[in-house]
């Protein structure tokens, strides 16, 4: 929890600087990329809208919604094919 971004873990070397802190010397990074790691946790849900796993502080906020500039949008639509893995 650092606040200036510049001295957070990785800011400097990268994902190395992350994968080589002490912190993560019993994880293995090689089974996270090639998606071999179960979930140590996986929440039960009633539905694709179930919200029950949040604070009601968060779910009984207004939707706020922003608009995107045509510009942006047509850049994200264009650029989708980035995005694939996060799908799976």
């Amino acid at each position: 929890m650092v606040k200036k971004q510049n001295n957070r873990l990785g800011a400097q070397k990268g994902f190395n600087e992350i994968r080589t802190h002490p912190f993560f010397s019993n994880f293995d990074f090689d089974a996270l990329l090639a998606k071999k790691l179960t979930a140590p946790f996986k929440p039960k849900l009633s539905g694709t809208l179930d919200v029950g796993n949040f604070d009601a502080e968060f779910t009984s906020e207004d939707v706020v919604t922003s608009a995107i500039p045509e510009k942006n949008l047509e850049f994200i639509k264009r650029n989708q094919e980035q995005f694939t893995e996060f799908n799976s």
